[in-house]
C-alpha cells in the first residue's frame, strides 16, 4: 500500500470522531512492484487505540476501482464549505491520470467527481493542491514533466493550465564569471536510473515579497526534485497570471478587424485537426535551481523535499533515493 493520506481537521473538530485514513495501492505488476491492489481504500480507526472500526460498509473496501495504480493521494478541505476532497495520482506507464473525489468523513465513502484528467505525461507519481485551491499540480516521473490542472468550485477538475518539461530551458545560475544557463547532460552518474529527467515530487513554498511585489500579488515557489538530473527545480507559481493573460487575449480579439477574426476562425479549424501540444503557461515559470553536480550528492537522485515546519526558517530537506542521503538546503 502506498500514498496514505490523513484527512485534515475541520474547525470545531471532535476528537471522539473516527480517524479516516485513505490508502492508495499499485494494481499492476511493474518493474519495481508486484501490484495486487484494486483501487483506493478508506480505513476508519479509533483515535485513541488506532484499532479498526467496522461500523461502515466502506471500511477496507476498494473504491475508485477504475484506477490502475493510485500510488499517491492528497486531501484538501474547502475553507468555505468545510467539504473534504481527495485527488489521486494514477501512475500509469502510458499517460497518467488525476482523479477527483468527494469524501464522506463519517463513512469513508469516496464519490468520484467527473472524469479523470490527463496528467500530460507518464508515470504520474505525486500531486498536490496549490495554495488557494485553484489548481492541482502533479509530477510525471516517467516523462519528466510537471502539470497544473484547474480545480473547479465543486471539487472536480477542469482543463490543463500548464505543462513544464524538465529540464527547463533558460534557467540561470550565479557563477564566478556571472550568470550562466544551466545545462544538464544525460546519462548522469547512475546511467540506469538517470537517463533523463524524472520529476518525483511537488511542494509549494511561499515566496518572500520584494520591493517589486504588488499588493495582492500572490506568488509561491513550486519545488520539484528531479531524480534524473540531481536538481531541485524551482518554478514560480502565480495563479493570477492565467486570468490576466486571458483578459488581455479577450481585449485583443475585440479590437481586431472582423476580417482578421474570420481568418482566426479558419486557423482554429485548421489547428483542430492537428495533435494538441500544451505549451508552458505563465502560471508556472522556471526561475531557479538547486544543483549538486560534482559534489557529495552527485548521482544521489533527489526524490523528496520537506520544508522546515517553522515558516520563518527558510530551510528545506532533500532526500536522495539512489544514495540514501538527506541534505539541508537554505
Amino acid at each position: 500500500f502506498l500514498g496514505t493520506s490523513l484527512a485534515p481537521m475541520p474547525s470545531g473538530f471532535r476528537r471522539d470522531k473516527p480517524l479516516l485514513v485513505l490508502v492508495g495501492t499499485y494494481g499492476e505488476k511493474l518493474p519495481h512492484v508486484q501490484g495486487e491492489g484494486e483501487g483506493v481504500y478508506a480505513l476508519l480507526l479509533d483515535r485513541r487505540t488506532l484499532s479498526p472500526l467496522s461500523g461502515s460498509r466502506f471500511h477496507g473496501v476498494a473504491q475508485l476501482r477504475s484506477t490502475r495504480n493510485p500510488s499517491w493521494i492528497t486531501s484538501w478541505r474547502d475553507p468555505l464549505t468545510g467539504q473534504l476532497y481527495c485527488y489521486v495520482a494514477d501512475e500509469r506507464t502510458d499517460t497518467g491520470l488525476i482523479f477527483a473525489a468527494r469524501v464522506d468523513e463519517a463513512s469513508g465513502e469516496l464519490t468520484q467527481l467527473g472524469s479523470p484528467m490527463s496528467a500530460g505525461g507518464s508515470g504520474t507519481c505525486h500531486c498536490a493542491v496549490a495554495p488557494g485551491g485553484r489548481h492541482v499540480v502533479a509530477a510525471n516521473y516517467g516523462s519528466g514533466s510537471v502539470v497544473a490542472i484547474e480545480r473547479l468550485p465543486d471539487g472536480s477538475l477542469g482543463r490543463q493550465a500548464a505543462l513544464v518539461q524538465l529540464p527547463p530551458k533558460g534557467v540561470l545560475v550565479d557563477t564566478p564569471i556571472g550568470k550562466c544557463e544551466i545545462l544538464v547532460r544525460f546519462p548522469r552518474v547512475n546511467a540506469a536510473r538517470q537517463e533523463g529527467s524524472h520529476a518525483h515530487h511537488v511542494v509549494f513554498s511561499p515566496r518572500r515579497p520584494t520591493e517589486h511585489t504588488a499588493a495582492g500579488d500572490e506568488a509561491f515557489t513550486l519545488l520539484v526534485p528531479d531524480l534524473g538530473s540531481d536538481v531541485v527545480w524551482a518554478l514560480e507559481y502565480k495563479p493570477g497570471a492565467e486570468q490576466q493573460q486571458n483578459v488581455l487575449r479577450q481585449q485583443e480579439n475585440v479590437l481586431r478587424p472582423v476580417a482578421q477574426q474570420q481568418q482566426n476562425v479558419l486557423r482554429q479549424q485548421e489547428n483542430a485537426v492537428r495533435p494538441a501540444v500544451l505549451q508552458e503557461h505563465d502560471i508556472l515559470r522556471p526561475v531557479a535551481v538547486t544543483a549538486v553536480h560534482g559534489g557529495l550528492f552527485d548521482g544521489g537522485g533527489c526524490r523528496h523535499v520537506a520544508l522546515h515546519p517553522d515558516p520563518r526558517v527558510r530551510v528545506a530537506y532533500v532526500a536522495y533515493e539512489l544514495t540514501s542521503q538527506v541534505r539541508e538546503c537554505g
